[in-house]
């Protein structure tokens, strides 16, 4: 992690997820800012021979400008796999921060202490020919968590991916629709209340990638808008929903 100032460009300050010498803990997802300015950074994991070395498969607690280490959370030793990375950027609402890992899981943790609070399964560990990976950060409407996931099990069926909204104290699942592809992109949600879950990997010939619209109240799918691979997140502004994949950019028109 470096900082910067942004009026000069000048290199304020590092921090390092592994000792000199070492390679490991890359952080290839956003920082997250806190209203206090403290920072909070999910990281990869570290080398086959030590994949926690350092502040590997961590969410580490930073200080503003400094970036002085502050706390962390480290993913079980009996939970780290093959490629167990925070892909996904950490979220934050009230006092909380948390964030979704490879393994499959989702860690909730206390800001101020970066003690667990809660974590649950969202979807499969990452492995060889999985249908996506557990690396999509949730949305929060103030009331519920709204997380996209790859491949997982509902009333006994497995599915290649699933949205699901989960009680913020608790974990707690309320309620999960299966999809037909695993979503890798951050699910978004607009002021008029639609649930947009990107749907990343499909089978060669299966139901092709899309963009599924959801009611966030009941999980029903309103619409899906099916073009190519769904990496991105889809954004909503000014009335409009814009989406990109593998064909290229695409703006909807929202009509309410």
């Amino acid at each position: 992690m470096i900082a910067y100032s942004q009026a000069s460009g000048r290199k304020l300050a590092e921090f390092y997820t592994v000792p000199a010498g070492d390679l490991g803990g890359s952080v290839w997802s956003s920082v997250a800012v806190a209203p206090s300015g403290d920072l909070f950074v999910s990281t990869g994991n570290g080398p086959a021979t030590d994949q926690q070395l350092g502040y590997s498969e961590s969410i580490v607690k930073l200080s503003p400008r400094t970036l002085r280490g502050l706390g962390e959370f480290q993913v079980p030793a009996a939970q780290v796999g093959a490629d167990s990375d925070f892909g996904a950027s950490p979220v934050l609402f009230g006092s909380n921060v948390g964030a979704c890992n490879k393994d499959g899981f989702f860690y909730l943790l206390n800001q101020a202490s970066m003690a667990l609070r809660w974590q649950e399964r969202i979807g499969d560990a990452s492995h060889n020919g999985q249908t996506g990976q557990c690396i999509a950060t949730p949305a929060f409407n103030g009331k519920l968590l709204y997380f996209g996931g790859n491949e997982t099990t509902v009333n006994g069926v497995t599915y290649l991916g699933s949205v699901q909204a989960r009680e913020p104290d608790s974990g707690a699942l309320v309620w999960e629709t299966p999809l037909a592809d695993g979503v890798t992109g951050s699910p978004s949600i607009d002021t008029g209340g639609v649930l947009a879950v990107p749907a990343y990997y499909a089978p060669t010939g299966s139901t092709p990638d899309a963009v599924y619209l959801v009611d966030p109240g009941s999980g029903r799918i309103l619409r899906v808008l099916a073009y190519g691979t769904e990496f991105a997140q889809a954004v909503f502004a000014d009335g409009w929903m814009f989406s990109a994949d593998s064909n290229g950019v695409y703006a909807w028109k929202v009509k309410r």
